[in-house]
């Protein structure tokens, strides 16, 4: 067994503080391990919370939806964490938190269920980002029982 070193001695005692939603945000088209969303705002769109605004572009991609409401700055190209050229959507964030309401989803049926995950834009939490779509059958038997791991990788 491999013991991994804890720093919970560090931050145990501090106050949980929620961290403030940034005024410019840039957020990546590459949601997943498979090919990037293709943008389907235009810079000077008024978008709201959870909107999309990349559409998945392949099996193994995944849609983008917006974290905040607000306006869209610039479509530009820049370099990511990992040094590679990536696509990202800048917005500028109003704070109003206006959101796009989300209906509730019939997932009597495996098909259902997938498409659902697929429109969410679900991936992995593991460094794969892996479309959590792509992991489920859509046609076979009735979904019984879905159990959720919330604490992923």
């Amino acid at each position: 067994m491999i013991g991994i070193v804890s720093y919970k001695d560090q931050t145990k005692e501090g106050d949980i503080r929620r961290l403030e939603s940034p005024a410019v945000l840039s957020v990546p088209l590459s949601a997943s391990l498979g090919k990037p969303a293709f943008p389907v705002v235009e810079p000077g769109e008024r978008v709201l919370k959870n909107q999309l605004i990349g559409r998945a572009d392949g099996i193994v991609s995944a849609h983008v939806h917006s974290p905040v409401s607000g306006i869209v700055l610039e479509i530009k190209t820049a370099t990511n964490i990992s040094g590679k050229s990536e696509t990202f959507i800048v917005l500028e964030n109003d704070f109003r938190e206006e959101a796009l309401q989300l209906s509730k989803s019939d997932i009597q049926t495996p098909r259902n269920f997938v498409n659902l995950l697929k429109d969410a834009g679900i991936v992995g939490a593991g460094g794969a980002q892996f479309p959590t779509h792509v992991k489920f059958p859509s046609e076979t038997g009735k979904l019984k029982t879905f159990i959720i791991n919330g604490a992923e990788c």
